[in-house]
């Protein structure tokens, strides 16, 4: 478009009228040697403005015409690009619920199975009444073992 538009404006330089001098001071107006002048013509006449605004309008309309398709061809792969998200997130979406069923069948069991263990009666455990000297012996061989003092 701003190539049409260059060449219009080519095509059309040498019809362009060359600016008047504007005064600085408008008191010659009063003047009475002044006679008043007709107003100068404009250079194109109005067929050639009529065609200049054709093709102006001609430009404007491929212009349009342009965007038109470039406009829509965006917005179909808006389209395409939402659709597929759409599905992506709905994939993502049924993953993680059943992700969170899972979770939540697990603690389900494992409150169940606390439940369970808490109503059930563990085996009773051997009370020994030892002394303390009998229990720091004890505690000193466990030691000894586990750190390897007794193998010396």
């Amino acid at each position: 478009m701003a190539r049409r538009i260059e060449e219009f404006e080519l095509r059309n330089v040498h019809t362009e009228a060359q600016p008047q001098a504007m005064p600085t001071s408008f008191e010659y107006i009063n003047h009475p040697n002044l006679a008043t002048q007709p107003q100068p013509q404009p250079s194109m006449s109005t067929s050639s403005l009529e065609q200049a605004i054709l093709k102006i309008s001609k430009v404007m309309e491929d212009f349009v015409g342009e965007q038109q398709k470039i406009n829509s061809h965006l917005n179909e792969k808006i389209d395409n690009l939402e659709s597929s998200m759409n599905v992506r997130m709905e994939g993502v979406y049924n993953d993680l619920s059943l992700r969170i069923e899972k979770v939540q069948d697990s603690i389900e069991k494992l409150t169940n199975l606390d439940i369970a263990r808490g109503k059930r009666k563990l085996p009773p455990q051997p009370h020994h009444n030892l002394s303390r000297n009998q229990c720091k012996k004890i505690k000193e061989s466990v030691e000894d073992r586990h750190f390897g003092r007794g193998l010396l």
